[in-house]
């Protein structure tokens, strides 16, 4: 009697066996990829949608800080005696002798 080989053993029910697992696991792997992706989609559009929500928040809060910032800057030059001037005066270049240009005479 002759020992079995290892071509002995792999017979066409085997090879239909393995090739069918495999076929098996390729369906699989590729069901789970699809719907990881999907996933993956649907999650990037609810964080797109969460950070422009609080991009919006923060917007709103910065523009709430700076209005305090200039109500309390406002305040606090009042309380120290300061007023607010009506009649402002703009300096336009050759059109007022107002306004002197110092110059430093070490520099000549």
């Amino acid at each position: 009697m002759k020992p079995k080989t290892l071509v002995s053993y792999i017979t066409p029910s085997t090879i239909t066996a393995t090739l069918l697992f495999a076929i098996g696991c390729c369906v699989v792997l590729y069901i789970y990829f699809v719907a990881a992706s999907v996933l993956h989609v649907v999650v990037k559009q609810d964080v797109d949608v969460r950070s422009s929500a609080v991009r919006s928040e923060l917007a709103s809060l910065e523009t709430s800080l700076i209005a305090a910032q200039h109500e309390i800057s406002n305040r606090l030059a009042l309380s120290n005696g300061y007023n607010e001037e009506d009649d402002k005066v703009f300096i336009r270049r050759g059109e007022s002798d107002d306004v002197a240009l110092r110059t430093n005479p070490s520099n000549q």
